[in-house]
């Protein structure tokens, strides 16, 4: 397997050196250069063609959002945000215009705990050959505007639905689920669980973006809820999401991550939760 040949944009010095020196921990990756700010990505970017950018968001002169508006329309290739907390909206936005994933820095300024993204920064940069980046391209340039929300109608008699659906994503989740929502028929009025894997506050954001972009109502899952007809459900960051019974119904159940769990939301949790309870009404 050739190396990942990856450009490091951020305009903390300090930032730059870190996210440089945890992707050249994995013999897999090969930082080719570093850029401080947007003009400065773009010039190396023509310049070295490296596989994958990633992409600071706030920097003076010209911001992660123009380098990713000129690179989808002049040079697309895959492009991971590393953007602060504080900056949560802006990360729905930089998807829009065509990255595949997100990560969060624990703050604006520089910080030493950078360190605690290793494991996640480096598996989101060796999964970007997997993704199918063409499709998130031609996503962007193609986009048709959405249709208004429509209310879901109740299922005609004798038509059968899936009890519940689920969908999980990891690297280059959002988007896809997006369009997958998106083309679901209306007609369909299963209830639907989502498991993403994104930082706790970022969920429920992506819940309200859901439910203005897929004529449907999406929620962050809360612990007890019944499930209701067309409703989608998305696992909080950072907890377990999985099914239960109680009162006779479907509930959602929502729990704290374990010290035994790698992953949080997981999605073998929830499709062996679903496994159990689909089907046993």
């Amino acid at each position: 397997m050739s190396k990942i040949r990856v450009l490091v944009v951020d305009d903390s010095p300090f930032n730059r050196k870190v996210i440089g020196e945890i992707l050249e921990s994995s013999p897999n990756i090969e930082v080719v250069g570093k850029a401080y700010d947007g003009e400065d990505a773009i010039r190396k970017i023509v310049q070295l063609a490296p596989d994958a950018v990633t992409l600071d968001l706030e920097m003076p002169r010209m911001d992660g959002f123009a380098v990713l508006r000129w690179l989808m329309a002049n040079r697309p290739i895959p492009v991971l945000v590393v953007s602060s907390r504080e900056s949560n909206r802006s990360v729905f936005k930089a998807l829009d215009l065509g990255a595949v994933d997100f990560v969060v820095k624990p703050s604006r300024t520089a910080s030493p705990r950078l360190r605690a993204l290793e494991e996640e920064l480096v598996s989101k940069v060796l999964a970007i050959p997997h993704l199918h980046f063409e499709k998130i391209r031609d996503r962007v340039a193609q986009a048709p505007p959405l249709p208004s929300p429509e209310p879901l109608p109740a299922a005609k008699k004798g038509e059968r639905f899936a009890e519940v659906v689920a969908l999980a994503a990891s690297t280059g989740g959002p988007p896809a689920i997006q369009q997958v929502l998106s083309a679901l028929p209306q007609e369909m009025v299963s209830p639907i669980l989502v498991c993403q894997h994104m930082p706790p506050l970022f969920t429920r954001l992506f819940a309200d973006r859901l439910t203005t972009l897929i004529g449907r109502v999406a929620r962050e899952a809360v612990d007890g809820e019944a499930l209701f007809p067309g409703h989608v459900y998305v696992a909080p960051g950072g907890s377990q999401l999985r099914l239960k019974i109680e009162d006779g119904a479907r509930r959602l159940w929502v729990s704290d991550r374990g010290s035994e769990d790698r992953f949080a939301p997981s999605a073998n949790n929830l499709f062996s939760s679903m496994a159990r309870i689909c089907g046993r009404f």
